[in-house]
Formats: C-alpha cells, structure tokens, sequence
C-alpha cells in the first residue's frame, strides 16, 4: 500500500505568551507521529494506515491564563489533494478542545477550510473560554481525510472589546410600556414571499409576538456586496412590512422587525462584512434611519432587531456591539419610543453573554437564540451521514450532563447573570431542533419551561419555514409530509402558547 505523507509546520508567531511556546515542544501530544525541528518550526511527519484516524497535533491551551476572556485564533493553512472526509465538519482540522467542568467538552474551530489543492488560505475562529474549563488544548491536522497540510504562522490573542462607558451599578431603563408588558411569545415567520393567512394562523395557536424577518437568499448573503442593490431591496422590504404591520394591528399582534440580512453580506466563514468595511458600517446605520422613518409610531411594533446572529470572529473596526449601539442612537433621534433589542455575538449564543455590555439607552431588550446542544438540535442539516444509517442522538441522555433541563439552564447562565445584574428584559429570538431528533418534544418543553420561569419573551424558530423546524411536519427523517394529527412538538409549543 503507497503510504501518504502528512507535513504540519508550525511556526509559533508573536501573538502567543512565552510561556506557552516554551511548553509546547515538550508536553505536545501527537495521535500519530512525532515532532522534528527544522530550520526553527516545528514539524511532524505523520504515515497513517488509512485516512480514518485522528492524523492531529495537540498541544496545551493554558486555560487559567485566559479564563473568563474571548479569545481568537488564526493560521495559515495550505493543502495538497486533500480528499473529501466523510463527514462535512472534518478534513483540515484547525480548532480547540476544550474540557468542561461538568465532563463535556466543546469543539470550536475553523470552518470553511477547502478541499483538494489551494494555495495559503487564512483559517480563525473566536471562543470565549469558560472560567471553569478544566483543560484545552489547539488542535491541527486532518481527520477522515488524506493529502497533505501545511500549517504556519499560527497565533492567537485575546478578544479586545471597545469599552461602552456606563454609570456605576448600571441598571437597564424601561418605560411603563415595556416594563408592564406581560412576557410575548410566539414564532419567527417566514417572509418569502408574505403571507398574510399565516398571521391568522398563528394568531389562533396563541401567538402574541412575531419576528419578521427581511432577509435575502442565502447567496445574496454570501456573495452579494452592492449597496445600491442592497439599498432598492430594502425599499421594497419597507413597502411589505407596512402590509404585514397593517394586518399584524387587525389581529391584535405584535411585530419584532428583524433585519435578517445585513449590508455587504457575509464573509465565507460567516462574518459580516460590515465590521470590517466602514461603507457597509455606515450604510447600516443609514438603512436603520431608513426602517425607523418608515414605521415610526405604527401601534404593530414591538421592538427593533439590529442584527441577526452577529458572528465577529477576529477584532475589528466596527465591532458587533458598537455597530448595533450607533444604529440604536441614531434611530433613537427619529423613533425615541419604540423598543429597541441587540443580539449578542457568535450567532447570538448564550455562552456570549459572559462578556456581553449592556447599553445606556432606554428600553434595551437583550436577544439570544437558543440552540444548545448544536450537535442535537442540527444533526443530519448539514451532513445526513448519520442519519442515512438511522443514528440519531437522543434527549434527554443520562449519560450527557448537557442533555437534561438541568443542564440547559446551567448553560444559559451567562443570560441568567446578565439579566439579575442590569435587570434587563430577555429575548430568546429562536429556538429550535429538528423535527426527527429522538426527545424533540421534551427537549422544547424543558426549554419553554426555562424561559417562562425567567419571564423570557420568545418566538420559536420557525413557523412553515422549513420542514426542519416545522412542528406541522412528520418526525420521522425520511418522512416530508405534514402529520394528519398534531405533533408532540405541536402539542407542547400549543400549550406553551395557552398558558
């Protein structure tokens, strides 16, 4: 058998602590192979029996030194052949393992990283390290893949955010409109294209609040950079949300309106655009100023959404706090009463409120979305490996701490914190798992049962948008079919709704 060659090098840049370099030759721990120094980087030759193995170089993170801080990571990586791995999340592996207290563990990585041959490519990903994780460590290579990968200049640094100058023992602000407002519940919709029937529909499951969403196609996401197509969009954005507000007002329902897709789009591993570009910064604001003229003053409107899923990932000029602060100040100068809600980072995740600022302005509703654990709740989206061979992770699991009530509370501490320290208004913007996941049903109860007893508004993720989330459709996987009885998952949120 013509064995394969895998080539790591590793040139350890300045962003790292001396210590740690210091530590690395020594106590690195290697799946397969061993280190050589050459010409002052370190490099490991790994000849694996098949492309099945972990082929990956670990070595320690010093988590105590950056415990409680947000903290981002970067490579150069370069490929030759390098085959596709069985699973989608594998391949060129760039990423932290980090042990938790209570016995799990945590993969944040690198993603987008090619296939077959490609020149230098910059891989990061951001993480914000619990202040009780026990052990990490960074982790590279290939996994169900072979070829060869080349590494350098690898680096990482803490996640520096731009202070927001706040009294001292600040406490949020509402008016009587929104500190009396019962908790809203109800669903995120659909909007391509509108339809009106649906707000009827969800009126009579129970639904007080909705999300609307103004959002582009997923390539327009991607790929789409102009401003003055951004721009037209919008326009016509602004004409249906009037409709939609108007019959929203006859139903008796209030609207959250969400700016699903923002200016300049997303990068290809997911950052916006517009914290890095300052025309699409300025243009974010400008658009907000847009909305808020529009529909200033219409009974229907609830709050504001800035931005949906802000991801930063690497330190920039416009961060994701900062950005959505000016648009508030600036639609606050058009529209002083209308409430507004900021989403936090790394796609609005609970674990990011652990170093999320609250802000100095009046009537300020904080947004999460709630998708924990991402392995359950998405399994088979993007890769249907497993589920071609009908395995299917189940909840809850005796066996995973993460995988009961107990422990999805535990996990949105960081909200819980948050929200007893400012006194703020919580709003879990999404929350969701795939109609065929084993335990779907339980797993939205003990989720809805959490949020009411923090008085969290929410809308479920999502109303007849996608037979994923669609709690009409069948749990069975191979099933596409609406149910011709109500679901368990229909059933709990009915209920939830009801009471």
């Amino acid at each position: 058998m013509k064995k394969i060659f895998f080539v790591f090098l590793l040139s350890i840049s300045s962003f790292l602590y001396a210590g740690d370099v210091q530590s690395i030759g020594g106590q690195t721990k290697t799946y397969v192979g061993k280190w050589i120094i050459e010409n002052g980087t370190y490099t490991v030759k790994v000849s694996p029996k098949d492309d099945k193995r972990k082929n990956l170089l670990a070595f320690p993170f010093n988590t105590k030194r950056y415990a409680g801080k947000k903290v981002f990571f970067e490579c150069e990586v370069r490929g030759e052949k390098i085959s596709k791995p069985t699973s989608s999340w594998n391949g060129v592996k760039f990423m932290l393992v980090i042990k938790n207290a209570d016995g799990s563990a945590d993969y944040p990585s690198a993603s987008k990283i090619p296939i077959g041959s490609f020149d230098w490519k910059k891989a990061r990903f951001s993480v914000y390290i619990p202040k009780d994780a026990k052990y990490a460590s960074i982790e590279i290579g290939l996994q169900q893949s072979s070829g060869t990968a080349v590494f350098r200049n690898i680096k990482y640094q803490v996640f520096e955010q731009k202070k927001i100058d706040l009294p001292e023992n600040f406490k949020a602000q509402y008016s009587d409109r929104v500190k009396n407002m019962p908790a809203l519940r109800g669903f995120m919709c659909n909007t391509k294209p509108y339809r009106p029937n649906d707000f009827v529909d969800m009126k009579a499951w129970g639904a007080k609040l909705i999300r609307y969403q103004m959002g582009r196609s997923f390539a327009k996401i991607v790929q789409d950079t102009s401003i003055e197509d951004y721009d037209k969009w919008l326009d016509e954005q602004i004409a249906t949300l009037k409709i939609a507000l108007d019959d929203a007002q006859k139903l008796g329902l209030l609207i959250v309106v969400d700016m699903h897709t923002p200016p300049g789009g997303r990068e290809a591993d997911r950052e916006f655009r517009m914290f890095h570009d300052e025309k699409y910064a300025k243009y974010f604001v400008k658009a907000w100023q847009k909305i808020a003229t529009a529909v200033k003053g219409h009974k229907a409107i609830w709050c504001y959404n800035l931005i949906n899923e802000p991801w930063q990932k690497r330190p920039a000029k416009f961060d994701y706090l900062t950005l959505q602060y000016e648009a508030a100040k600036a639609i606050r100068k058009i529209d002083p009463h209308t409430p507004i809600t900021i989403e936090s980072n790394d796609a609005s995740a609970e674990s990011s409120f652990a170093y999320l600022q609250p802000l100095p302005l009046k009537d300020i509703i904080y947004q999460f979305h709630m998708y924990t654990p991402g392995e359950y709740t998405h399994q088979s989206v993007f890769d249907n490996t497993n589920a071609k061979k009908g395995i299917f992770l189940k909840y809850p699991d005796e066996k995973k701490t993460l995988y009961s009530k107990k422990g999805l509370e535990k996990k949105m501490k960081p909200v819980i914190d948050f929200q007893k320290k400012y006194g703020v208004r919580i709003y879990v913007g999404e929350f969701s798992t795939v109609r065929y996941a084993p335990g779907g049903a339980q797993y939205l109860q003990d989720l809805t049962d959490i949020f009411n007893k923090y008085n969290w508004d929410w809308t479920y993720h999502a109303f007849r948008e996608s037979h994923f989330w669609d709690v009409e459709f069948c749990d069975e996987y191979k099933s596409r079919k609406k149910s011709e009885v109500d679901t368990e998952r229909k059933k709990v949120l009915l209920d939830a709704l009801k009471n």
